[in-house]
């Protein structure tokens, strides 16, 4: 098996390649091929992707989902509002739900070979930005056996494209992840949490605090 290498972009976000290890190893190793201007050490999310171009594509799609309302409202003379209605509703919650998935790594790949193997330089670098909670737990804390993090719960909720997406859109992503974590929410794409590690999620989340989630006053806490 071929070493797995992973190359910062100078973003939020890897490239990976396969390299030309040993065809004997059964254990790859993970580790830093920085590119020209690399500044950022962050990793792969859910089968190496991160949500990024999603967030930026949902925002959108709500942005324009309430300038349609509002046109129409306008059309037929009736108040002009951005609390969403009919259609614009059902687009802030259909988007919700895909960033959710993505944050919660849902449909993730598996690891193969015994995992992969991190150095430990590589480790601290990732690790150094973490947001801790008090027990000194972190959604950037590594598995690398079957999967590549201990908490599938996404570091990029504290990204600042997280933060830049529409207020109603977080809140609701906020409203969804949170009957998630307390096991209100139990359809089978989200079986791969266990109730022990939604409420290791929430509890980094609660006393992190990333911006926006949960955090919207004067949001009505659900839509028409």
């Amino acid at each position: 098996m071929g070493r797995m290498v992973l190359h910062c972009d100078g973003g939020t976000g890897f490239g990976h390649r396969r390299g030309t290890g040993s065809r004997s190893s059964r254990r790859r190793t993970l580790e830093i091929l920085p590119r020209p201007g690399g500044t950022v050490l962050e990793t792969a999310a859910a089968k190496n992707r991160l949500p990024g171009l999603e967030h930026t594509a949902a925002g959108q799609s709500c942005r324009d989902a309430l300038a349609r309302q509002r046109d129409l409202q306008r059309a037929f003379g009736e108040p002009v509002t951005d609390i969403p209605t009919g259609s614009a509703a059902r687009v802030i919650h259909s988007q919700a739900e895909k960033l959710v998935r993505h944050l919660f790594f849902c449909g993730e790949y598996t690891l193969e070979d015994d995992g992969v193997d991190g150095s430990a330089a590589f480790q601290e670098a990732f690790r150094a930005n973490r947001h801790a909670s008090g027990d000194g737990r972190s959604l950037k804390d590594f598995q690398l056996l079957n999967r590549l993090f201990k908490y599938r719960c996404s570091y990029m909720i504290y990204s600042k494209t997280f933060a830049a997406l529409p207020q109603l859109l977080r809140l609701e992503v906020s409203i969804q992840l949170d009957r998630v974590l307390k096991g209100e929410d139990q359809r089978p794409g989200f079986a791969h949490l266990s109730p022990g590690e939604r409420q290791t999620i929430q509890k980094i989340l609660v006393e992190t605090r990333p911006e926006g989630w949960l955090q919207i006053p004067g949001a009505p806490s659900e839509f028409p």
